[in-house]
């Protein structure tokens, strides 16, 4: 499941592909990121229907845009476990977050989505995003409405990956490796 959402992010990587100083996470939340992901492996297993419930199984081409707030940001993580009802499931992935340092879900799924932003921003680098840039508004204008919804979050997103505080993607740099392992 955590796999998954990690999978997902990976995905809209491979989709796109045609800083601030303030600092959303350290190594320790990195860390700590891996951990619940590790003790989480296999939930989808234990729980028949939880991707379901988390709203991965969609191929809904908008999707992206349900993922993103309204600066472009990816939720990915705030989204699915705001889905997830009260039950056993919701209650192992609680004791996870807790168990490694979070007072609750939310807060761990704020730094979880501001570490799958570094994450992005660091595959993205080198990436000749020229195509999306040249799209401007008339252009988009003329897009079928679905396509034209795609385009105006895929542009939203770059903008907000270009913004990710620098100090965020140093602080992940190092754990690159081990990130991209707990999401295999």
């Amino acid at each position: 499941m955590f796999n998954r959402l990690s999978a997902a992010v990976a995905a809209f990587i491979i989709f796109i592909s045609a800083s601030a100083a303030a600092e959303n996470f350290t190594t320790s939340d990195i860390q700590n990121f891996i951990k619940i992901g590790m003790e989480l492996d296999g939930m989808e297993e234990r729980y028949p229907g939880l991707e379901e419930q988390l709203g991965l199984t969609t191929d809904d081409p908008n999707a992206l845009t349900d993922m993103l707030d309204d600066n472009g940001k990816l939720r990915v993580f705030t989204q699915a476990f705001s889905r997830l009802p009260e039950g056993s499931a919701r209650q192992e992935i609680s004791s996870a977050v807790k168990r490694n340092g979070y007072s609750s879900i939310s807060s761990f799924t704020t730094i979880a989505d501001d570490i799958m932003m570094a994450y992005l921003a660091i595959t993205m680098e080198g990436e000749d995003l020229s195509m999306i840039d040249q799209l401007d508004d008339a252009t988009i204008s003329q897009m079928p409405v679905e396509m034209r919804t795609q385009m105006l979050a895929v542009k939203k997103m770059i903008n907000a990956v270009r913004n990710v505080p620098s100090s965020d993607i140093q602080t992940l740099r190092p754990l690159m490796d081990a990130l991209e392992a707990s999401m295999n």
